[in-house]
């Protein structure tokens, strides 16, 4: 009996012990799962800190790259202009300074001429229709609506009657330079005569009709972008 009884009460004891003892392990699984909470947060924050870093440094690449890209197409864009402004401008005063020479001229003289003349015509003619076509396939495939009333009537100036001028140009100066005239002594020069001088005239007078059409094609452009700036708030 005495056996029962010293048993029971060192369960007892144990049991107290092990009570008394709960709070203490609470409280140590506490700290140890608070300690390892602040370790995992600070785990994140640093992650977090990491992918703030890449995400900001991707955004400053592309935003330098898209700089990049639109500085050098802006910059070809310039160059493109400035370039067929000279040839257009020479072109203009060459095949002035032909007609200047009066049909009394040795026409097959003039054959570099004629071959700069159509070419250079030619390639302004190539420019404008793909920016025309552009236009129009935006705006009616696409349906995309249009800007403003200045940049419609710059392209209509430009459809309707630059480009035709420029095409009816190239014929004619072809016409001028390179036609045959009948000739039967195997010598394949420009024509000459009053009547190819003719031919240059009105070749001429087209071309001069394409270029106003086309500067009034870019100041219409120019005064849309003023007033596309002006509008912005």
């Amino acid at each position: 009996m005495s056996s029962f009884s010293s048993g029971r009460g060192s369960r007892e004891e144990q049991y107290l012990v092990e009570t008394a003892s709960l709070p203490n392990q609470v409280e140590t699984r506490n700290s140890e799962d608070m300690a390892d909470l602040e370790e995992q947060q600070g785990l994140d924050v640093e992650e977090d800190g990491e992918c703030k870093h890449h995400s900001l440094a991707k955004q400053l690449l592309v935003v330098a790259f898209t700089c990049c890209v639109y500085s050098a197409a802006a910059t070809v864009a310039i160059v493109c202009y400035f370039a067929f402004l000279g040839l257009q401008q020479a072109t203009f005063a060459t095949g002035w300074a032909v007609v200047a020479r009066g049909d009394g001229a040795e026409w097959r003289d003039l054959e570099s001429e004629g071959r700069f003349l159509v070419t250079s015509t030619a390639l302004q003619l190539a420019l404008y229709a793909f920016m025309a076509g552009k236009y129009l396939f935006s705006a009616c495939v696409r349906d995309t609506v249009l800007s403003s009333r200045l940049e419609r009537l710059s392209y209509a100036l430009l459809s309707a009657a630059g480009i035709p001028c420029m095409a009816l140009a190239i014929a004619l100066l072809s016409l001028a330079c390179f036609g045959s005239d009948g000739r039967t002594d195997g010598d394949s020069g420009p024509r000459k005569g009053s009547s190819q001088h003719s031919l240059l005239i009105w070749g001429m007078a087209c071309q001069t009709a394409a270029t106003a059409c086309v500067t009034g094609f870019w100041i219409f452009q120019i005064k849309d972008y003023e007033w596309l700036v002006m509008k912005q708030p």
